[in-house]
């Protein structure tokens, strides 16, 4: 894998590509332009951010956030600013101490950990 995103470790990085090179459903060509531009538009344009994190903040559904804490990618204190900005009374942040961006990327304890967490918050807020 590419990037900053995966885990450190040689091995996990190792079955993180196998992985990917076995799905057929994984991208793993050059970005598209229409994607880039999506991008751009989207998350470097300042206000079109702003915009985009006020209405996240303003949801009063229930929110769950997962990060790792050895996040080279995005910074595990953006996810705790985001989460005392949240309205929602139903806010969870899950934090995965020393993993990196890509948790299904990391050990297979993290990646059925990551899942169940996943899955326990969507069967608790279903009706």
């Amino acid at each position: 894998p590419k990037g900053n995103i995966f885990p450190e470790e040689q091995s996990l990085r190792d079955h993180a590509q196998a992985e990917i090179d076995a799905d057929p459903l994984e991208y793993t060509g050059d970005t598209k332009y229409a994607t880039a531009t999506t991008f751009q538009q989207a998350l470097l344009v300042e206000s079109n951010r702003k915009e985009l994190v006020r209405s996240i903040q303003e949801l009063d559904k229930p929110v769950l956030l997962i990060h790792g804490t050895a996040d080279k990618t995005v910074d595990v204190n953006c996810s705790r600013e985001l989460l005392r900005g949240l309205q929602s009374a139903d806010k969870t942040l899950l934090e995965y101490e020393g993993k990196c961006h890509v948790l299904l990327s990391e050990d297979e304890e993290t990646r059925q950990r990551y899942l169940k967490d996943v899955a326990s918050f969507c069967t608790k807020h279903s009706p």
